[in-house]
């Protein structure tokens, strides 16, 4: 029999949840921004569509980031989400989308 090995506690503390729930909401905003310039309808429907699909992605985030047990995957997926934000942000702000 292989050694069993203890799996390294990661428990839920205010600035991990912080730090999941900024994150969903910058994937979110990220989503809401990109799928409004692109989806075929008209631009209130688009709006519409968009916040609405982020407001579900935003919950399964949030439950999925929660799921995860490794500190590696917590910090990557969450910094990733701001990473995404901020760079849309960039790219509006220079005019290049």
């Amino acid at each position: 029999m292989s050694r069993i090995e203890k799996q390294e506690k990661f428990n839920l503390t205010y600035r991990r949840v912080f730090f999941i729930c900024l994150a969903a909401y910058c994937y979110s905003s990220w989503l809401s921004l990109v799928l409004a310039n692109w989806l075929p309808f008209a631009t209130a429907e688009n709006v519409y569509l968009a916040v609405f699909l982020s407001f579900i992605f935003f919950i399964f985030y949030v439950v999925l980031a929660t799921a995860v047990i490794s500190k590696l995957w917590f910090w990557s997926m969450n910094s990733l989400g701001v990473l995404l934000l901020a760079g849309y942000w960039l790219l509006n702000r220079w005019g290049m989308t």
